[in-house]
């Protein structure tokens, strides 16, 4: 789980470095600045074991740090899964949960169910309610809403594909569309769409004096082939 990609050989000159293979100053200030840049916006407890790393970090909020142990990491320098927390609202609500958690090879999404009889009417929509509030997202993430393919494929039913922002804290209500020429009625325990985490990257958005010349340039739709 890598929320950015790293330089191969930077990564191994800091593997060389935390096993007391590369001392030269220059390597120490690389390996440094790197993972400071990677880390300062992602985590908030510094690995007291590595002490070179920057010390502004607070101590007292939650570790979710820089870990060289390989065996526990799998080489990712962040040691913590991200966390969605959800407040019930409804005694019928059901947490959202994967068909396939198996680790790393299960399903991306995670079902949400319905909490109510709901009809979501020929060529309209409807408001599904779930009964849960987002409590808790993890920084450096994000949740979206995406379909399910049963439902898209078999009746024409498709979910408002939302953004869930990391600081949102409201309804997780669902709204549907239905596309078909028949009323649809979603009963109560129903998987109506899915929820996806999602790395959240916020890049440097700048004015540009000129633009990149590509092979492709200003080509649009059809302009690759059919």
């Amino acid at each position: 789980m890598l929320l950015m990609s790293t330089d191969a050989p930077l990564w191994e000159a800091d593997k060389d470095l935390k096993e007391g293979r590369n001392t030269e100053a220059s390597d120490r200030a690389q390996v440094k600045e790197n993972y400071s840049t990677l880390l300062k916006d992602c985590c908030h407890k510094c690995n007291e074991d590595d002490d070179w790393i920057d010390e502004e970090w607070s101590e007292d909020e939650e570790a979710c740090c820089y870990d060289y142990d390989e065996e526990e990491s799998d080489g990712c320098p962040f040691k913590e899964e991200p966390i969605i927390r959800f407040l019930k609202t409804d005694d019928n609500a059901i947490l959202p949960k994967a068909n396939n958690d198996d680790p790393g090879t299960g399903d991306s999404g995670y079902d949400v169910f319905s909490i109510a009889n709901t009809v979501i009417p020929a060529k309209g929509s409807a408001i599904v309610p779930v009964g849960l509030k987002f409590a808790y997202i993890t920084p450096g993430y994000f949740v979206r809403v995406a379909g399910r393919s049963g439902l898209s494929f078999k009746h024409n039913i498709i979910p408002h594909m939302g953004t869930i922002d990391n600081q949102y804290r409201g309804d997780c209500s669902i709204l549907l569309y239905n596309f078909s020429s028949e009323d649809y009625v979603v009963k109560t325990g129903d998987k109506i769409a899915q929820l996806i985490v999602e790395y959240l990257l916020q890049p440097k958005i700048e004015w540009a004096s000129k633009i990149q010349e590509t092979e492709r340039g200003s080509g649009g739709f059809g302009s690759t082939g059919r």
